[in-house]
Formats: C-alpha cells, structure tokens, sequence
C-alpha cells in the first residue's frame, strides 16, 4: 500500500462529540469575549458504506466560546431529519450530492430523495444560531450547548420562501438578507429581507432568465445582485435519477456569465449585463459608488475543484487530489446602472478563497478583507492573508506543507467602523488542520499584524474535519 497523503487525517477524520475547556495563558486580552462557530462535513461512512465526495457529509458545528483567556470548545452533529433517520437504521437513506442511498448507480428505478445535510454555514442573529445548507430551510441549534432546536422556517409562513447557503447580514441597514433558488420547467430565484429581530420586511421573486447553480449572491445598499455563472443544471435528470446533482451540472463557458440586479423593492425592472465566463463560488463583497456598482469576489477559469473528471472535493476523500487546479483570482466587476456598461478586473493573481469582511462593512465599501490562499499543486489552502483592496499590500502568515487553513473570521474590535484602517482592529481566526503532526488548533492573530505569526495556537483534542465557513458572536462575560 502506497503512503496516505498528508491530508488524510483531517479528510477521514472520525469526530466525536466532546466539550473541553482550555487556556491560553494570558496570550488574549483578558476582556476578550465572544463565540467563535464553524462548521462542515463531518459524517462519511455508516455501516461500511463509505461515500466518495467531500461534499456528501452530514454537518457538525463547532464553537470556541471566549471569555478573556479561558475556552470552552464544544462540538456536535446536526441532528437533521436525516440524521437522526439513517443513526437509527445504522445506514444511508438519502441521497446527497453525488451519492445515491441504496443503488450503486443512478438509474431510473426510484426518484431520488434529498434532505438537509445542515453543513455549509453557520449563523448568529437576533440571539439565535442557525446552520443552513444548499436548498433547505435552515436548522436552529441552542447558541451554548450546539443541541438542535429544530428546522426553522425564519418565522415566515410562505410556503413558497426559498434558501441558500449564504446571506448577508447589513448591520448599517439593520437588514438580513437571503436568496434562494427553485428548479423546475423555470429557474426562479427567490429573496427574502429580514430585519434585525428576524422580522420580514420585504420578499419577492423573479424568473432567472438561465438555470444555473449558485452558491451565493451579491447585496449593496439598494440592490440585490445574481452572477449567473454558465454551470447549466440539467434537472429534469435530476428528479428522474439518472444523474447525480453534481453530474447534472453542465459547464458551457462559451455562454458567459450573466449578470442580473435586483432592486431590494422588487418593484424595478432586473437589468441584464454580459461578462466572461468565470466561475466563482464566494463574493468578497459588494457596495455602490455614485451610479456604480462593484462587486468583489473569487473567480476561476474553470469548476474543476467541484466537478469534472478529477474534482478536488472528491479526489480528496481517496488520496488522489493532485493539481494543478483553476486557481482562484480575485476580480472586480464595475457596473454602470445607467448606461449598462460592465467594466471587469484582474485585482490579483495567485490562488485564494473563502474571502470575509469585517461584518459592519457588509454591503458597504471595506479596505480589508481577510482569506486563505496556496499554490494550484497543493488541492487546500496553507496561508492565512489579509489583503488591502485599495493598496494592493498584502500581510500573510503560511503553515507549511502539509497544512489546511480554514476560512477567517474577525472579532471586531471596534464595531460600526468607517472604511479605512480601524476595519482591522480586532483578532483574526483561522481553524488549522495540520496533517504532518496529526492535529487541530484555532490559530488566533492580531488583525492587522498577520505576517507577525498568530498570538495564540489553541490546540484541541479531537479528530476535526474540513470545515467551510464560520461567523462571529459577540457577547459580554455572563452571557457564557
């Protein structure tokens, strides 16, 4: 047998479930407090059934909860629907992105049957945590004990409300904003706009003029933005079983991306605008400027790392992700809402992804945002850097070989910031996964001083697989 690859430890890892509490030794400001939770695939074999796609796991949240420099970690499966149905019959009965429970092959004996996976996003808002998955109404989790609550609906009683992974949190608007999207005989998107207490202010719906996977969105101020990226889905073979989701999508870059704007109200005409073809999965951020529009974000030539003959995600779980890969760039589109001209930017080469902002510049123009980047050879990311948009300069801390760095998430030091330097006032958390020692730690920087090393290394006992994205909660000492 041939050596595993260094990431097998953290691709294969088998977690369990722990709550442990940890100290620093005076290596934070001692009124540091806040929660830190992340979250992703955690579960890929049940009674010898072993699935082959990083994508396909059941989700597990993690928090770090932070009062000066005692942590308490804790962890714990999402107690889904289909968790709990496949933990008692000891074995996989739905299906997931690529694999069909049950069948070796997808065919056309029996449609398949999707539920959520609860794996790709965490979120806190008005003093709730919630974890949500591509299509699926989220999952709410107690905010200390990570116990599931239950599927939320959000409080909204539209039967017709629709959910991605992502959204946006517009602290300056007092606005929580989402985007789902429907496949049928048409490709509809639907928005939802909630306000700080989680009340509905505002949804509508629209007609997508291609049907397209999407993973997120872009939202300003006044508009709500859709890059349709040409990764055509083909669901009519989808709901017939014959092709997984993931095979049902189809990359035609000949065909461009589309880019459509949305005006919150919903109550304007979309406006259409043609660009290159350029996959991208995560937004950095979006905002206006006079009668433009920018929109920062991660784009590749190609999905290759998702899908296609040899995709990372799933070359991943057997040992055989080698590059090179598409790499990551970071692109700017300007657009002109008046005269309908779109200007598109190379900001920087190089390999990046799952880019953040500090949460009050959400929608609004940021200096800083903070991601991971590595070489196109190496299928994960080793360095954690925090870019300035404006200047170009980057700071950067890398790993080493061997090492997986996870999205960063600020503390914000100072809330309510205006563009410019106070943006990177606060710590910075990356969770790392280190395959040469075999271990996990939360690396913890100061904001601002990246290339100086992290603070802190907080190392945790437990087998942790990849996660994907992560948020911030604030808190005050007794609320822990």
């Amino acid at each position: 047998m041939g050596t595993k690859p260094h990431y097998d430890s953290w691709i294969n890892a088998k977690p369990f479930e722990k709550k442990k509490h940890i100290n620093t030794g005076n290596k934070l400001p001692s009124d540091f407090h806040g929660v830190l939770y992340r979250s992703g695939p955690a579960l890929f074999e049940r009674n010898g059934q072993k699935k082959s796609y990083f994508v396909d796991g059941d989700g597990m949240v993690h928090s770090f909860a932070f009062n000066g420099n005692n942590i308490c970690y804790t962890n714990r499966f999402v107690r889904t629907k289909k968790f709990i149905e496949e933990s008692r019959k000891k074995e996989f009965i739905y299906d997931t992105w690529t694999f069909r429970a049950g069948q070796d092959e997808f065919d056309e004996i029996e449609p398949p049957k999707y539920e959520s996976q609860a794996y790709i996003a965490p979120v806190f808002h008005h003093k709730k945590l919630f974890v949500f998955d591509e299509s699926f109404s989220p999952y709410e989790l107690e905010p200390n004990s990570l116990e599931t609550i239950g599927r939320s609906t959000l409080g909204l009683l539209d039967p017709q409300a629709a959910f991605s992974a992502h959204s946006k949190i517009h602290t300056f608007q007092n606005q929580w904003l989402h985007f789902g999207l429907k496949h049928g005989k048409q490709a509809e998107v639907y928005f939802t706009i909630l306000d700080n207490e989680g009340r509905l202010l505002n949804s509508f719906s629209q007609i997508l003029p291609r049907a397209v996977y999407v993973h997120d969105f872009f939202t300003t101020e006044n508009y709500v933005v859709m890059c349709l990226h040409p990764a055509f889905i083909r669901i009519q073979s989808v709901l017939a079983g014959t092709r997984s989701f993931i095979n049902s999508i189809k990359w035609l870059p000949e065909e461009g991306n589309l880019i459509v704007i949305y005006h919150k109200s919903g109550k304007e005409a979309p406006k259409y605008y043609d660009a290159q073809a350029r996959w991208w999965l995560h937004s950095i951020n979006a905002w206006e400027e006079h009668d433009k529009i920018v929109m920062d974000f991660v784009g590749h030539s190609s999905p290759d790392h998702l899908m296609g003959t040899s995709p990372m995600y799933k070359n991943a779980l057997t040992g055989t992700a080698h590059g090179p890969y598409a790499p990551g760039e970071i692109w700017r589109y300007e657009i002109d809402i008046n005269n309908g001209n779109l200007h598109e930017m190379r900001l920087f080469e190089g390999n990046y992804e799952f880019p953040t902002v500090h949460p009050d510049r959400v929608g609004l123009k940021n200096k800083f945002s903070y991601m991971v980047k590595g070489n196109t050879q190496n299928p994960f990311w080793n360095t954690v850097v925090q870019v300035d948009m404006e200047t170009g300069i980057q700071q950067e801390h890398c790993f080493g070989e061997g090492v997986y760095c996870s999205e960063p998430i600020l503390a914000p030091g100072m809330q309510g910031v205006n563009f410019g330097p106070n943006e990177s006032v606060g710590l910075l958390m990356s969770l790392i996964h280190d395959g040469i020692n075999k271990c996990n730690y939360l690396a913890i920087f100061k904001s601002g001083e990246i290339n100086q090393g992290p603070l802190t290394l907080v190392h945790i006992e437990n087998e942790i697989p990849l996660t994907f994205h992560g948020c911030w909660r604030r808190t005050i000492n007794k609320e822990l």
